[in-house]
This record gives structure tokens, sequence and C-alpha cells, in this order.
């Protein structure tokens, strides 16, 4: 990676997804394998001294052509001019990091020697001399997770090959069991040629949540996707049409590995290669702890657990999100769409529970009209209220649902309306409301985890909070009018 404002912005890239949501300790170690030119070594240490870190985390470089400014730019950073994929190799303790631009060497230039030194070390080699050989960057990927630590991350550049390349069919399988994040930077990338960046954790084990990104600027956007249906309070009209799919010969890890950078959750598996038939699905979820073979041999049927009606209403939606991260979205003549929990963002939803939030809101004034009509006695909540009261009937009418929620509260008539519902709290549809109202994503995480206590919000807890909004109106009765 020699040094230009290209490579240093592909540099600072790298490094700032090695340690996104971590905090390096001085006891901290990173491999830098082929790195030489010290580059990447240049952008940690520039990274940790902008951030709170207020220190670098130790370096080592291992490279058969170390430039020769390195040890007096950085003269804390260990050097060992060998050959990295060589045998032998023994650093201590594994490292917490791993941060690698990985030499591109082609195997015909290699000798003798070196071929067989490096099938006697690596799975992704089967004889040394075979003519072409995996690539030299596979070899790096293979042998630096050797000296990754059970808890380390690792970040690699390379490009979207190894994702279907039959040589590295033995890497993608140790790769999807660590593949946290794989991110399109070609436009950092001097040459201008497409590569991707992958980040490996250790960290997610075979038990834990698959990572999805949530990127609040994206869920914003998807408010301003203008309403085409004719139906807008449906399935249809909130889902993502035709979904992606694979052919059944297809790799399920290099599926996998797609779904990740794609940030999708499930893809459908075509009955047949260039078909458009569908056989079933395959997700993220089922992909990752599998060995590398076909996604014929991994897909699941498409039942009613998984698939719902396209003019199915977006109550149905909302409630089946909440126990399902997608759902795939059918008519007649097939699978014509996805809808999963991120959708939930989406504008149809967001008018519907507008709609719903004006049913309590009105029921809930005319039930306080009526039955606590000595509120101003009882409590300390005041209101608003319009200089020209011609133009309103009362006070409550400029009353906001906080202040409505809070009369009813210190009025002691909470329990009359039935206002609880599971988990999920008055408090909780105030926050939802708010975040309606001012069109802010109201999901932030696909995953199962209870959000209760955080300020994000999962779909689970949204189905709560809907359920208990529509246990509210029903409750109101003739209150509230009936809008939605």
């Amino acid at each position: 990676m020699a040094e230009n404002d290209s490579s240093r912005g592909l540099a600072d890239v790298m490094v700032s997804h090695l340690f996104a949501n971590r905090d390096a300790t001085r006891l901290d170690r990173v491999l830098y394998p082929g790195c030489g030119d010290g580059e990447l070594v240049r952008a940690v240490h520039d990274y940790c001294e902008g951030t709170t870190f207020g220190y670098t985390p130790k370096s080592v470089v291992v490279d058969t052509d170390v430039s020769d400014s390195l040890p007096d730019r950085y003269p804390d950073v260990e050097t060992h001019e060998v050959d990295f994929l060589g045998e032998g190799l023994n650093f201590g303790r594994k490292f917490d990091y791993v941060l690698c631009d990985p030499p591109k060497v082609s195997w015909t230039t290699l000798s003798r020697e070196q071929r067989r030194a490096y099938a006697t070390n690596s799975a992704l080699v089967t004889t040394d001399d075979d003519p072409v050989g995996p690539r030299s960057d596979f070899l790096f990927i293979e042998q630096s997770l050797r000296h990754l630590s059970n808890r380390g991350r690792a970040v690699f550049l390379t490009d979207e090959k190894y994702k279907d390349d039959p040589t590295a069919s033995r890497l993608r399988e140790s790769l999807s069991k660590r593949v946290q994040d794989v991110v399109d930077v070609t436009q950092h990338v001097p040459s201008g040629s497409e590569s991707v960046v992958t980040v490996l954790d250790n960290r997610f084990g075979p038990l834990s949540d698959p990572p999805f990104k949530y990127e609040p600027a994206q869920h914003e956007a998807l408010l301003n996707v203008r309403i085409e249906e004719d139906q807008p309070f449906t399935a249809r009209a909130t889902m993502t049409e035709d979904p992606v799919s694979y052919g059944p010969d297809e790799s399920s890890t290099a599926a996998y590995i797609d779904l990740m950078q794609d940030d999708y959750d499930a893809g459908l598996v075509r009955s047949e290669e260039g078909s458009s038939g569908v056989s079933g699905y395959v997700s993220r979820e089922s992909l990752r702890l599998g060995s590398d073979q076909p996604v014929s041999e991994c897909q699941k049927r498409l039942t009613g657990r998984v698939t719902i009606p396209g003019d199915a209403h977006i109550s149905d939606v909302v409630e089946r999100l909440g126990r399902e991260r997608f759902l795939f979205v059918e008519n007649v003549t097939g699978v014509e769409g996805v809808v999963t929990r991120f959708d939930l963002n989406r504008l149809p939803v967001y008018l519907h529970l507008y709609d719903c939030f004006s049913e309590f809101e009105i029921g809930l004034r005319n039930f306080v009209r009526e039955n606590v009509s000595d509120w101003r006695e009882r409590g300390d909540v005041r209101v608003g209220t319009t200089p020209t009261t011609d133009l309103v009937s009362d006070e409550l009418t400029t009353a906001q649902l906080s202040d409505l929620i809070e009369i009813v509260e210190e009025s002691g008539v909470r329990s009359e309306l039935g206002l609880e519902y599971s988990d999920s709290s008055i408090d909780d549809l105030r926050k939802l409301r708010n975040a309606v109202a001012h069109y802010n994503p109201i999901v932030h995480t696909m995953g199962d985890t209870p959000t209760w206590d955080e300020a994000r919000r999962g779909a689970p807890q949204l189905a709560s909070e809907y359920a208990l909004l529509q246990s509210s109106i029903s409750e109101l009765g003739e209150y509230a009018p009936a809008i939605h």
C-alpha cells in the first residue's frame, strides 16, 4: 500500500473498522502481515493519537521487505523481515488485532521450495506441484487467523472473488463463523479496482446474534419513498420487491458472505439455475455455522411461519415481525417481495401508527372530559390554551398526549382504561408517539435481545407497544373514533 492521498484514505477506513466499538489497551497487540511499507502502521498511530486511547497498542510488522524508514518513524514497532507464509513463525501469545492488505504474489513465480513450504503449512494448497495454486491473499488471511486471539478482530483488504473462488472453499468455512461486516471500499482504492474490506471478529461465536448494520440516515431516507400502492396499509406496501436469490448449486458460504455484505437477512433458493421458480430459502442464521456446500442442501421450506399474504394488514406485519426477523410476501403466483424488521421504518407504518395515536389521543381527551372533569383539582398538570378561546372547546383541546396521560395517572383512573400490557407501559407509548410524530426511526435493531431499558427499540418491543396501543383504544370504546 504505497502512500498517497487515496491510500491514506483507504488505510484510515480499514483502521476505523478495526477499532469500531472497541477500546484498545496498552497490553493489546496489532499484527501487520505483509505490510512493510508502514502505511497501515501510520493509520493506526494517527487513529490512536486522535482518540481517547492516548496510546498505541504494541505493533508487530512481518514482511520480506520492510521499509528502511519504518523503524525511524515508529521506533516502538517490532519488525520481522521474514516470509509470513513460511513455517515456524512464533510470536508468543496471539494478537488482539490483525490489519492486512495482503501482497499479491503469483503462484507460478514461486520456487519449488516455497510451494512445498506453503503446501505443508496451508489447507488451501492441495499439492506443491499444483500449476495454478491458491491466491496469495487467501494464504495471508488463512495464516493471519492462526495468530488471532480467541476474542480478536481482523480486517483484510481483498476483492469479492473470495466469495465464490473454488480454491477458497475451506477458507470461507472458517470465515463464515467470524464475519462481522463486508464493506465496499472501491472508491478509496487508487486503481479503482473493485475491493472490499472484510471485518472478522472471533467474539461472534456459534450462539452470537449475527450482526446487522443500523445507519440512521438510511432509515430516515425510507420515509421519503413515495407510497405507490392503492392499499397503503398492507404488507405489499412495506415490502422490498424481488428478494435476492441463489441458484441451487451456489456455495452456501459464499451466499452467507454475500448476505452479510448487502446486509440482507435471507434469500430465496431457485428451483434450478436461471429459473424463476423457488424451492425454498436460506438465512444468515442458518448458513453461518454450516460447511461449504450447495445452498440447496441448506435451504428451508417456505412455510406459513416465514410467509405473509401481500394484502395482509400492517397490524399483522407488526405483530408477525415481533416474532420473526423477516417474512416473504406472497401473491397467487409466488413470492413477490420480502419485509424485514427494518422495513417497519417505512412511511405506511408511520401513517398507520399516526392514525392509531389520533384515535388514542382523541379517545383519551373525551374520556377525561366525561370522567375526570375535576382534573385541575386532582393534580398539578397545566396545559397551554389558545388566546382565541372561540376556536377551541376547552383547555383539553390543546393538551398534548403527554398531558392527557399525566392527567389520567394523577387522577387515579389508569386502571379503568387497562393501560398495562405485557412488558410495555404507557410511558413507552409516549416515546413511540414522539418518534412517529417527528418521523424518527422506530426500529433500530434486527435482533431479539430485549430493548426495554435501552434508547434503541427492537421489533419485539414495537409489537408489544402496538398491542398496548390497540388494547387501550379498545378499552376507550365509544370515546375513540374509528379512524383506521
